[in-house]
This record gives C-alpha cells, structure tokens and sequence, in this order.
C-alpha cells in the first residue's frame, strides 16, 4: 500500500517552503516579517502533520476493514451458535457427554472409533476388529 516514493512525493511538497523560509529568515528586520516567518513555519509544520496523518489512514484503511470482516464473522458465528440445538433421537447415545467423560479420564490425544450400546448384566463389548 506504502511505497518509499510517497516520502519523496511529500518532501518535495514541503522542501521549497522551507527552502524559502530559511532565506527570509537571513534577513529580518521587522517585527512583521518574523511574524511572517513564524507563521510560514507553522504552516509548514501543520501542513506536513496533517500529510502524516493523512498517510496514516491510508495505511490503517485496509487493517479497519479486516477488523470489520472479523467483527461481522464473531457476530455470524455467535448467532448460529446461539441457534437452538437439533433434536436428539430416542434411542441414540449422548455423544457429547461420552466424548468429555473420556476426555476427563484419559489425559492423552484420543480419538472415539465407536460406541456401543451394552445390555445391562452382560460384560463388557467386544472392541471393533482390527482390518489390518
């Protein structure tokens, strides 16, 4: 977005006032040419503050939308999160407390291959088959 020939672009906006305030100052000999003076300057230091700052937008334009993009998905995802939960069939394990009850007793990466339903009395089930 910034490119190093804008600097050269705003010196040699500022550089020719400058250049000519300097001589004028060699040769002051009114009190209303060093309020001249002075004013010259201060236009010159305002001005280049406001082309700095104008620069600065320029270069925060880009960041300003990317945070908007964000903000706007944060608030898409916060709705859709917010939306009521499908209904469970009857029947169908309760995957989600299984997941964190394995994942409270089992202090390493894991992964659920399978759950099954257990008729009560009977032992444990058989784990899957191993295809390899």
């Amino acid at each position: 977005m910034f490119r190093p020939c804008a600097l050269g672009i705003i010196l040699l906006l500022v550089l020719p006032a400058a250049l000519s305030a300097q001589e004028a100052a060699t040769s002051l000999d009114s009190w209303g040419e060093r309020i001249g003076f002075a004013l010259v300057g201060s236009f010159i230091v305002i001005g280049t503050l406001i082309l700095l700052w104008l620069l600065c937008e320029l270069i925060g334009i880009p960041f300003k939308r990317h945070a908007a993009a964000q903000q706007a998905a944060a608030l898409a995802s916060a709705k859709k999160a917010s939306a009521p939960p499908a209904p469970v069939e009857q029947g169908s394990p309760p995957v989600a407390v299984i997941a964190a009850a394995v994942a409270a007793c089992i202090d390493q990466p894991h992964q659920i291959q399978d759950i099954r339903r257990q008729d009560p009395g009977t032992g444990p089930s058989q784990p899957p088959a191993n295809p390899s």
